[in-house]
């Protein structure tokens, strides 16, 4: 402090006001804490990833992925019957989907041909058979499927043509007669006549 004329003491400026400023040791009552505390809090990185994977599961929930679609952690590789068993509600939506994706294809296809034949070449079937025949193999392992499917067609579960139909989409009465055409008879045929159903689209 200094003194003015008239005795009055005049405060220094701010600045020099901080050199004569005291702080305690301690916060200003009766804890006795320290006025500097120690504050390191735990990283839970366990807790943030969980919560990250929740939020990731709400996504792929709503967009229809099912809730295993999108992993946070993901770096294994799992097996195609994992990978089916795991997906199931993707699965169930591909396949509600697939209904609706068919019939607009089918519609679609059906108009283009009417249009082929009413309007530039009158040879164009306008009443050919449309099959729409999805590959789900991003989904599911289609060759284990055809491998069963070969392998109950074999045990005599199921006929020849069903696969043929399921596999090559063709029609039954197709299916029939390329089996007989490659049997000879119709009723017996081998592994590897089998094993070469195909080119008969």
């Amino acid at each position: 402090m200094s003194d003015m004329i008239g005795g009055e003491p005049i405060a220094p400026d701010d600045v020099n006001q901080q050199l004569f400023c005291y702080v305690t040791e301690s916060i200003g009552d009766d804890t006795g804490k320290p006025l500097v505390q120690e504050h390191n809090p735990d990283l839970r990185i366990k807790d943030n990833a969980e919560a990250v994977q929740a939020q990731l599961d709400y996504l792929s929930f709503k967009v229809g992925f099912g809730t295993k679609h999108y992993q946070f952690n993901s770096g294994s590789i799992v097996t195609a019957t994992q990978y089916t068993g795991d997906k199931q509600e993707l699965l169930q939506n591909a396949h509600k989907h697939f209904i609706h994706v068919e019939s607009f294809l089918h519609g679609l296809v059906k108009t283009l041909l009417w249009i082929g034949h009413n309007y530039i070449d009158s040879e164009v079937n306008a009443d050919a058979q449309v099959t729409v025949i999805f590959d789900q193999s991003p989904l599911i392992d289609e060759n284990a499927e055809r491998m069963r499917d070969l392998q109950e067609v074999r045990d005599g579960i199921k006929a020849a043509w069903e696969y043929r139909v399921k596999w090559y989409g063709e029609t039954e009465e197709k299916a029939k007669a390329m089996i007989a055409e490659i049997s000879g008879e119709g009723t017996e045929f081998t592994d590897d006549e089998l094993m070469g159903f195909g080119d008969g689209g």
